[in-house]
């Protein structure tokens, strides 16, 4: 229990430098798919951003993720 504890101050702290380094970069939040994968790269979640460029997913089992944001529009792309 206390790894997916650390688990998840991990991922918002990543979130968090996401919608950080977005919102500088945009000016303001395109939404964005999101996908998380296993170690096998088998989807564990799909989703899109909220308004304010953050998302949560369901409970993820212990493990590594590796995290996908996707822009939405292609003119969202820089």
């Amino acid at each position: 229990m206390r790894y997916l504890s650390h688990m998840r101050i991990i991922v918002r702290s990543f979130i968090a430098l996401f919608v950080a380094t977005a919102s500088f970069a945009y000016g303001s939040l395109p939404q964005m798919t999101v996908v998380v994968s296993d170690s096998s790269g088998r989807a564990a979640y799909k989703g899109a951003t909220d308004a304010n460029g953050t998302f949560s997913t369901s409970a993820l089992k212990p493990g590594n993720y590796v995290v996908q944001f996707n822009s939405r529009r292609s003119a969202d792309v820089k």
